[in-house]
């Protein structure tokens, strides 16, 4: 991306003047609000516009930053792919998928920057600065992305481990949708409320009251493929159909129905341990990703220290009764970028389903 083409989308988005006011109300009205129950599990191009109209960005404290010397695209994705060497991401893919923002907002004297954004269908990573800080950890009390009616709220946070400068902290974070609600484009903000510094350490932890809201536009190149799907596997005595498979370079989504008999009652409301176990064992069916290289990826769940696997970097699920049956889905991340044609196949509970 070059300077002219930044500043060009930069003048090209426009929010009303009670943008903030009305981000901060929308986002005010979707909290509370009932969620369907998730589980989360650990080792789980378009260019774009940025900022509005000067004016406004002044109103509301937020400011582009200056794009000379920016750092080279895959440089501001890296800290999402912790595990990851730059140059071993995939330039491409990543020049489809990512996209370099460069908003900043400052309050209570701390400056939050949103240096970039990748994405696919169903989440949205971000790479941030914090700067004015001393020290890390640090966590914000509220993390909330919204793009036009979509309002995604329990953003996945960390800090990353990349070097940065003196008093500047790399923050990281994760918005996904539930099953397969595709994430929308469009123009979009992000909402930070609050701030930790240290949390759970007494005599360090500091608190900094602010609200940081980080506008920009989300847009990206669909790279997800949906695989055939209908394929019935036996599991714990339960029947498991593949209903949907998608996959992208970063993740995959799989929707599922589970015919359970018997057991129907002890997934539908677990008590004992026993039905616990099945729960959790149907919740968090195994999918591997096999690569043409002969690379593996597994949840850790499953194989749990196995020679041959990398773990995948998170993910969520949530299995729920409907209509006599069981209703699944699952997200992973892989935590790192897999083109399509690098894949050889998703397994799901042994049955090989090939990416083509």
């Amino acid at each position: 991306m070059n300077k002219e083409t930044y500043r060009e989308a930069i003048d090209e988005v426009r929010f009303s003047p009670d943008f903030q006011e009305q981000t901060l109300r929308k986002l005010e009205q979707y909290t509370g609000k009932e969620k369907h129950s998730m589980k989360a599990h650990p080792k789980f191009r378009k260019i774009a516009a940025v900022a509005a109209a000067a004016a406004l960005i002044l109103a509301i404290g937020v400011t582009a930053v200056a794009t000379d010397g920016f750092r080279d695209l895959a440089q501001l994705i890296a800290p999402v792919f912790p595990g990851e060497n730059v140059e071993a991401l995939d330039l491409a893919t990543i020049e489809k998928l990512g996209t370099i923002v460069g908003v900043s907002n400052t309050q209570s004297g701390v400056a939050v920057t949103l240096d970039s954004v990748i994405r696919d269908k169903y989440q949205v990573m971000a790479v941030f600065t914090v700067s004015g800080v001393k020290g890390k950890p640090l966590l914000f009390d509220f993390g909330a992305l919204q793009i036009g009616d979509c309002v995604l709220e329990g953003a996945s946070g960390s800090c990353s481990p990349h070097p940065t400068e003196k008093g500047s902290v790399l923050y990281t974070a994760t918005w996904s949708n539930s099953g397969s609600e595709e994430i929308p484009e469009g123009d979009a903000v992000i909402t930070f409320k609050n701030l930790t510094i240290h949390p759970h350490r007494s005599f360090l932890e500091k608190h900094i009251d602010g609200i940081w809201t980080l506008p920009f536009h989300s847009s990206y190149e669909n790279l997800s493929q949906n695989l055939p799907a209908g394929q019935t596997v036996d599991l714990e005595e339960v029947r498991l159909t593949v209903d949907r498979l998608t996959v992208s370079p970063l993740s995959l989504m799989m929707e599922y129905t589970v015919e359970a008999g018997e057991h129907y009652e002890a997934l539908a409301d677990p008590e004992s341990e026993e039905d616990r176990t099945l729960y959790e064992r149907v919740s968090w069916p195994d999918i591997t990703v096999t690569c043409k290289d002969g690379k593996l990826l597994g949840s850790s769940s499953h194989h749990w220290e196995e020679e041959g696997f990398e773990s995948f970097d998170g993910g969520k699920a949530d299995l729920h009764p409907e209509n006599g049956v069981m209703k699944g889905w699952i997200q992973i991340t892989f935590g790192t970028i897999l083109p399509l044609e690098e894949i050889e196949c998703i397994t799901v509970e042994g049955v090989e389903i090939p990416v083509k």
